[in-house]
């Protein structure tokens, strides 16, 4: 990995047991065809696992701080290997897993540095209790059922399942628009608006509990509940559509 800040040794050696490189996957080795444009660089892509040390309850989802270091991980590391890389992080039989979008830096272009674009990152899995939508994801991320086209279609296969579990955890249905075919960049692009949209309605729908919590002010507590109400009903309408789409 390239130069680490203080911070990012001191998050390493802090929570990280360790590090392997379980899979390296290039046109050699695949007989998967590179992909290089202005934009865009696949000359590779590496799977790596990080084990983490077990002295910390990292699959509590109420545990702000675990959650803020195991996205800090995710970020280090996609930032830190100029690759597209897909990571998995473990905790005992648990596991998360992620991608990150990356382009080539227009701006130092002899640099030949991807930058990330956008982390993908899954929920905690447990192999013991797979969720019918988990398991779907895991048997659609198997070799033999992405897209080999070129390693960029390869990777933005794995996205798009990506995208599509993160969008069952809100509609309960696993779906793939086209699981057979070569992923289009327009349909990862809408999955990926649509996920944008429940989140950020999610962040606002938690702002405003929190602030009508705190409120005194009757007149101003009736109207932040008005306006809690209006998000409820857009993220109601949101999901219907989306379930819809799975039928």
């Amino acid at each position: 990995m390239g130069s680490l800040s203080n911070a990012q040794q001191k998050l390493l050696q802090e929570h990280v047991d360790t590090i392997e490189l379980s899979a390296h996957l290039t046109a050699d080795k695949t007989n998967i065809p590179v992909y290089k444009t202005d934009k865009n660089e696949y000359l590779e892509i590496l799977l790596i696992e990080v084990q983490l040390k077990n002295n910390q309850a990292w699959s509590d989802s109420s545990n702000k701080q675990s959650s803020k270091h195991i996205k800090s991980l995710h970020e280090l590391f996609h930032k830190a290997i100029p690759y597209p890389v897909v990571l998995i992080i473990h905790s005992g039989q648990q596991s998360q897993l992620s991608l990150a979008e990356k382009f080539i830096n227009q701006a130092d272009i002899e640099n030949d540095k991807l930058i990330m674009n956008e982390l993908i990152q899954t929920d905690w899995l447990d192999p013991n209790q797979l969720q019918p939508e988990e398991q779907l994801f895991l048997d659609s991320i198997q070799y033999n059922q992405l897209h080999k086209q070129n390693l960029y279609t390869f990777y933005q296969s794995l996205i798009q399942r990506f995208t599509a579990l993160l969008l069952a955890k809100q509609t309960g249905k696993f779906h793939l628009a086209s699981p057979l075919e070569q992923p289009r960049q327009n349909d990862i692009h809408q999955q990926r608006q649509k996920l944008k949209t429940i989140m950020q309605l999610d962040r606002e729908i938690t702002e405003l509990k929190n602030k009508i919590a705190n409120c005194n002010q009757f007149n101003e507590k009736v109207e932040l509940n008005m306006q809690l109400q209006k998000l409820n009903n857009q993220l109601k309408q949101v999901k219907w559509h989306l379930q819809q789409n799975c039928l």
